[in-house]
Parts: structure tokens; C-alpha cells; sequence
């Protein structure tokens, strides 16, 4: 399996927490790595900036169709009624 990390601060990620990671990249390139993704994992702290970060737009219409979501974030992370559109397509 390949892991790619995606940070909002991929320069301030110490070693030790990248060994984890095959590739570790910016927000900027989170709608290239989203598309290639054949499982993708939130595990978004609960903040006024990751409400509904994983909504309709952003995360589910940019994914394969064949592509796992599991969140494992706490709070309002997820546009649940996003979600139930994007996997009743």
C-alpha cells in the first residue's frame, strides 16, 4: 500500500512523523492525491476551519467510485448529507 499524507503544514512534520508516509503533501495537492485514492482516511480534528471539510465538492465528487471512505475524526468533519448523495449515485 502507498501512503500519502496530506497536511496543512507538510514543512512542519518532524521526521519521525513522516516515516509513516510514502509521500506527505500540502492542501495544495489534495485534490490530485483525493483522485488517485482508492481508500481515503479523515482524521480531522474537530475546528471551526474542518467543519465539513469532507463534503460533496471538496472530497466525495472529486473520488473514484470505487474508493473507501472511513472517518475516524471527531465533530462535524463530514457532510453526512453529502455523503448519502455521493454513495446513492
Amino acid at each position: 500500500m502507498k501512503v500519502i499524507g496530506v497536511n496543512k503544514f507538510p514543512k512542519m512534520v518532524t521526521a519521525e512523523e513522516k516515516q509513516w508516509c510514502d509521500e506527505l503533501v500540502g492542501l495544495e495537492e489534495y485534490d490530485r492525491v483525493i483522485g488517485q485514492a482508492d481508500y481515503v482516511l479523515g482524521s480531522l480534528p474537530k475546528m471551526l476551519s474542518t467543519d465539513n471539510f469532507f463534503n460533496g465538492p471538496n472530497c466525495f465528487s472529486k473520488m473514484k467510485k470505487s474508493a473507501v471512505f472511513m472517518n475516524i475524526g471527531r465533530g462535524t468533519t463530514v457532510d453526512e448529507d453529502d455523503l448519502a448523495d455521493a454513495l446513492y449515485q
